[in-house]
C-alpha cells in the first residue's frame, strides 16, 4: 500500500522543542528555505515546558505554538502537537535540524511510490563536541544499521535478462 498524495494536501511540520530557542531559529530558517512544492506548509512548535525564549521565536517568526506545562518530554510534545494539527501529511522535524533546500519536495515525491520514508541522519558536531553531541553522534538514529541488518538489496544491472536476475536471486536465497 502506498500513500495517495494529492496536490491539494497541506503539510504540517511539527517541531518539538525544549529550551532550545537558538536551535529552533535555525530549524525555522531551514524550513523557510525549502523549495516550494505547490503545497501549503504549516508549522506547529510543541514548546515543551513553555519556555519564554521559544515562545518569543515563534511570535517573531509567525509560527503557531502549543505550550506544554509542565514539561512532559518530546514524545508527549509531538503527540500533543499532532492532536492540534490539521495537515493531511505530517513531518516531524526536530529543533536544530537543518535539511537540504530540496528535501521536502524530494520526500513528497518519494511518498508517491513508497509506504514510508526514512533517510540517513548525519549529526554534525563541532571539532570539540559537547558530551551531549558526542552521545548523539554515537547512539542516535540506529535505524539505518537495523534496516541494513534486516533487509538485503541487490541492485540489478538493467542489461541483465530476467532469467539471469532470477538465477542470481535463487543463489542468494539458498545461502544461510
Amino acid at each position: 500500500m502506498t500513500c495517495q498524495i494529492q496536490d491539494s494536501n497541506t503539510i504540517s511540520v511539527i517541531i518539538p522543542v525544549y529550551k532550545a530557542a537558538t536551535s529552533l531559529e535555525k530549524t525555522l530558517l531551514s524550513i523557510a528555505a525549502q523549495q516550494p512544492c505547490g503545497r501549503a506548509v504549516t508549522i506547529l512548535v510543541a514548546n515543551d515546558g513553555a519556555d519564554a525564549a521559544v515562545t518569543a521565536v515563534c511570535r517573531r517568526r509567525g509560527v503557531s505554538m502549543v505550550a506544554i506545562t509542565p514539561r512532559r518530554g518530546s514524545y508527549f510534545a509531538r503527540n500533543r502537537a499532532l492532536e492540534k494539527t490539521r495537515g493531511e501529511l505530517v513531518v516531524f522535524w526536530d529543533a536544530g535540524i537543518q535539511l537540504a533546500k530540496n528535501w521536502l519536495c524530494e520526500a513528497l515525491s518519494t511518498l508517491k511510490t513508497a509506504d514510508y520514508l526514512a533517510g540517513e541522519v548525519d549529526i554534525s558536531t563541532a571539532p570539540r563536541p559537547t558530551a551531549a553531541e558526542a552521545y548523539e553522534k554515537l547512539c542516535s538514529y540506529p535505524i539505518a544499521e537495523k534496516i541494513a541488518a534486516e533487509i538485503f538489496s541487490l541492485p540489478m544491472h538493467p542489461y541483465l535478462e530476467a532469467a539471469e536476475q532470477e538465477r542470481i536471486t535463487a543463489i542468494i536465497n539458498t545461502r544461510p
